[in-house]
Formats: C-alpha cells, sequence, structure tokens
C-alpha cells in the first residue's frame, strides 16, 4: 500500500501542476488559432504538457501493480490534497479549517475504504 501512496502521490503532484500550468499559459488567450498556438509554444505551456506526459508515464507504471479499483480512490484523494498544497504554496486560493477538515476527512475516508478492500480480498 505504501508504494501505491507514494507513486500515486507523484502521478498526482505531475497531472495537477501540468494543469495548473497549462491553466496559466492559456488563461485569457483568445480562441484563435494564432493565439492558442502561440500560447502553447511558451515554457509554461510545454512544461505543463511534459508533467501531464510525465503522469500518464507514472500511471501506466502503478496500473502495472495495482488494481485500478482501489487506484482511483486513491489517486482522487491524492489530487485533491495535491490542489490544496499547490493553492497553499502559490497563494491563489485561501483555504480554509473546513477545506482542511473536509480534505483530511476525504483521505481518511478513503484509506478506510481501500483497506477494508485489500483485507477482504488478498
Amino acid at each position: 500500500m505504501m508504494q501505491l501512496l507514494a507513486w500515486t502521490t507523484v502521478q498526482s503532484a505531475l497531472a495537477v501542476g501540468g494543469m495548473a500550468l497549462l491553466t496559466h499559459a492559456l488563461h485569457g488567450v483568445a480562441l484563435e488559432p494564432r493565439t492558442i498556438a502561440a500560447a502553447f509554444i511558451s515554457w509554461t505551456a510545454l512544461a505543463g504538457v511534459l508533467a501531464l506526459a510525465a503522469s500518464f508515464i507514472v500511471l501506466t507504471v502503478i496500473l502495472s501493480f495495482a488494481p485500478w479499483t482501489t487506484f482511483i480512490p486513491v489517486s482522487t484523494a491524492c489530487s485533491f490534497a495535491c490542489t490544496i498544497g499547490l493553492s497553499l504554496i502559490t497563494g491563489t486560493a485561501t483555504i480554509s479549517m473546513r477545506t482542511i477538515i473536509g480534505m483530511l476527512l476525504i483521505v481518511a475516508g478513503v484509506a478506510v475504504i481501500t483497506g477494508m478492500r485489500s483485507t477482504s480480498h488478498p
């Protein structure tokens, strides 16, 4: 389970970071082919695409040893945690105590569910 959690954390961080970089590169860009192409040539967009590609590669590694029925809930919880962490680091959003408590409840719930699943089906 620790191997799954470690790899999923890396995968989620790459996916959330890649999406954040692409959002930053494309935010406010006019919906015209020329301006979109120019936005994709920026270092921010290229880094976002590379992070998302790396996330996909890590995802294939994870699915080589973990069942998807376990991976998806763990990935969802890790993605929420990475999104909140990125928001705190960049200062783009304020995180309330209710958000932190909710996040902890989500992670705890996923841990309980996946723990029950792994003990009931060896």
